[in-house]
């Protein structure tokens, strides 16, 4: 079996990520916060006052986890991340953190900010 990670500059499994992510929000049982509209997604990978990336792992071609990192001065920071519940067993999301991370290094940012999740206070 075969993980890959990296950046998705082309956004092809962007469409992908949000079904994904959706999935993974009525899984936790989130708040109706959290399901954000498709259009947040689209703004968001487009926004110019941060850098907006979208990392993917891959298994064997499917979409393993993907996640959207913001990196805005020497901060990046983990914002919205889902995991396919068929790969869940590989922890796909700690390869997806480490490539985010040497990105982050790559950048020049010195924090990396994982944030709270679901349910966090």
């Amino acid at each position: 079996m075969g993980a890959t990670c990296g950046i998705d500059l082309g956004l092809r499994h962007l469409d992908a990520f949000v079904e994904l992510y959706y999935r993974n929000m009525k899984r936790v049982g989130a708040k109706a916060e959290y399901f954000f509209p498709r259009t947040y997604f689209d703004r968001l990978m487009d926004t110019t006052e941060a850098i907006a990336r979208l990392f993917v792992c891959t298994i064997n071609e499917e979409l393993a986890c993907a996640a959207i990192f913001l990196k805005c001065d020497k901060i990046i920071q983990y914002h919205l991340s889902a995991t396919s519940e068929k790969f869940q067993k590989y922890a796909p999301t700690k390869l997806l953190l480490d490539t985010a991370r040497q990105w982050g290094v790559e950048q020049g940012a010195m924090t990396l900010h994982l944030g709270g999740g679901v349910g966090s206070s």
